[in-house]
């Protein structure tokens, strides 16, 4: 047998072990990534938002008139980039969501045109809607992954004046987190 038969004769045999081992430790990979997988899932389980799994298709995050349009009510999804020092929901982030739900009420109301909730002639005027003080009064700061229902309506405020007030409550056991009204 010539030299170069048994060389080539050795290379398909190191060929085929080569690639049954290549198998073999893709195989092992696959099953390290799996495990590491679940184990990463255990612990979002343990540590992740609170109300993981307990989201249902019903839940409205983009909002819908009541009362004959007069309330407006959405909810929001407290994410982690909301959080203070204390893992609770800062209060920067709570205005947010007060000013976010003001502005959704306006737009399906068709009030809005563009903006930040200007109408059609605030627009024409290059002028805005502000709110000039509010009163706020938090019961609760609400955690990581729970879901908020604000409820946000307009009153009156004196001869010429219109204020906004707000009602944000826990969207699974309806326990009221924070009052806020707007001041003349």
């Amino acid at each position: 047998m010539s030299i170069r038969r048994r060389i080539s004769g050795n290379k398909r045999h190191l060929d085929h072990n080569a690639s049954h081992f290549l198998k073999f430790k893709a195989d092992i990979a696959a099953q390290c990534l799996q495990i590491k997988s679940q184990a990463i899932n255990n612990r979002f389980e343990e540590f992740g938002p609170k109300s993981a799994g307990k989201l249902d298709q019903n839940t409205n995050y983009v909002g819908r008139l009541m009362k004959g349009g007069l309330v407006f009510q959405q909810n929001f999804l407290v994410r982690s980039c909301e959080l203070g020092p204390d893992s609770k929901m800062s209060i920067g982030a709570l205005v947010s969501l007060l000013q976010e739900s003001s502005l959704n009420h306006l737009k399906s109301v068709g009030a809005v045109v563009e903006g930040l909730g200007s109408t059609a002639e605030m627009s024409r005027r290059s002028l805005i809607w502000v709110a000039s003080r509010m009163h706020i009064v938090v019961d609760i700061y609400p955690s990581w992954g729970d879901v908020v229902q604000v409820e946000t309506w307009v009153c009156a405020s004196g001869r010429n004046g219109v204020r906004r007030d707000w009602l944000i409550r826990d969207y699974n056991t309806g326990e009221s987190l924070l009052q806020a009204i707007g001041l003349k």
